[in-house]
């Protein structure tokens, strides 16, 4: 038989020997898994949030100060038609000498006719142009429906051809009453 002694030893090589396993069994899944890169996936931000800062980096102002934004087109052709406003600045963006909404609506104006008005969207780079916000339909082929315009013909003359009366341009006077009631009451006129 084995002593006390022996016995000991024996437990302490297989707790040992568990041990060296168990440490050799997890730096082999940290090495595998250092192995494998982890992807690196670039978040895109929404084109609306891409072009306020594109063109608020182009005109040197705060991104703050693009509002109303609105952009059509396609960005696969390279083409965005847009039509935004300029805020005013604020305190904190006067200090940092940024430019007044109407430098930087010159200097937009400025990139708008000579075709340079360039960003970067979704690593494409995409000429701006501004949207026509002026009607081209001609208004009378538009609207060729002849019994409202005569509607509309007859309610122009009806409007115009009522007489001009003073009692129907009379309005009610609040009044106090002997009870301190506020009382409506026309006013007389001869």
């Amino acid at each position: 038989m084995c002593s006390k002694e022996n016995m000991y030893k024996i437990f302490f090589l297989i707790t040992v020997v568990m041990l060296f396993y168990i440490y050799m069994y997890i730096s082999k899944e940290n090495f595998e898994n250092q192995t494998t890169v982890p992807q690196i996936t670039k978040q895109i931000l929404p084109i609306s949030n891409q072009l306020t800062n594109e063109i608020a980096s182009i005109l040197t102002i705060s991104p703050r100060r693009i509002q109303n934004l609105s952009y059509t087109g396609d960005i696969t052709t390279n083409q965005l038609q847009v039509s935004f406003v300029i805020l005013d600045a604020n305190l904190i963006e006067y200090a940092n000498k940024e430019i007044n909404n109407i430098d930087a609506g010159i200097k937009a104006n400025s990139l708008f006719a000579s075709g340079k008005f360039m960003v970067t969207i979704n690593d494409e780079n995409v000429t701006l142009s501004k949207i026509n916000n002026s009607p081209t339909v001609n208004a009378s082929s538009a609207f060729n429906n002849k019994g409202l315009l005569d509607i509309a013909t007859y309610a122009q003359n009806a409007y115009t051809s009522v007489p001009n009366d003073s009692s129907l341009t009379q309005f009610y006077k609040l009044e106090i009453d002997k009870n301190l009631n506020i009382v409506p009451r026309l006013p007389i006129t001869t």
